[in-house]
């Protein structure tokens, strides 16, 4: 949270996956072809480090459509800019939120504790709206460039035989880990 390539992540994952219906995740996957019940992303910022991830609750068949379409989404955001109106859009919708962050007294409280914990500048949430709605589009496609490279993946599925037999013949590089039984 801490770093200059927190804002600009933020609105990446926003449009990704974890702005809800509005999200090209949740469009492409869930609304416009079906394949999944509950799909988007997640950012979660920590004191030293960052994790995101991507996901789809989806039957076993359509497990390898499902990954190659985030694949080809997360791929897109890399490749090219954001339409200026989808950033737009994006910003408002985290800074509305972020408003409901502060509607009582346990809310303030907490998100104080939170800059406290995380060690965060103390303007930290003061701050907050002005960085965001600051950010521009190259920001968001440097960051996804340096953070969503394809090298940099790591892909959990689980599923079952049949799911892995189907992968493993698109994905080459897949690894089966049995489930322990102790």
């Amino acid at each position: 949270k801490r770093h200059p390539q927190f804002y600009p992540f933020e609105i990446l994952d926003f449009v990704l996956g974890s702005g809800g219906f509005r999200s090209r995740i949740f469009q492409e996957v869930r609304t416009n072809r079906g394949l999944a019940y509950s799909t988007g992303s997640f950012y979660r910022a920590r004191k030293e480090h960052g994790l995101f991830g991507a996901y789809a609750f989806t039957k076993s068949e359509s497990s390898g459509r499902v990954l190659s379409l985030i694949e080809e989404i997360v791929r897109d955001v890399v490749d090219n800019p954001l339409p200026s109106e989808e950033l737009e859009a994006a910003k408002r919708s985290i800074l509305n939120s972020f408003l409901f962050s502060f509607t009582g007294a346990d809310q303030i409280a907490l998100q104080q504790l939170m800059v406290e914990y995380n060690d965060l500048p103390g303007d930290f949430l003061s701050a907050y709206r002005g960085r965001i709605e600051s950010i521009r589009v190259d920001e968001i496609r440097n960051v996804a460039g340096l953070h969503l490279a394809t090298e940099k993946r790591v892909i959990l599925i689980v599923g079952n035989s049949a799911v892995y037999q189907d992968l493993s013949a698109t994905f080459k590089t897949i690894r089966k880990i049995e489930a322990s039984h102790d």
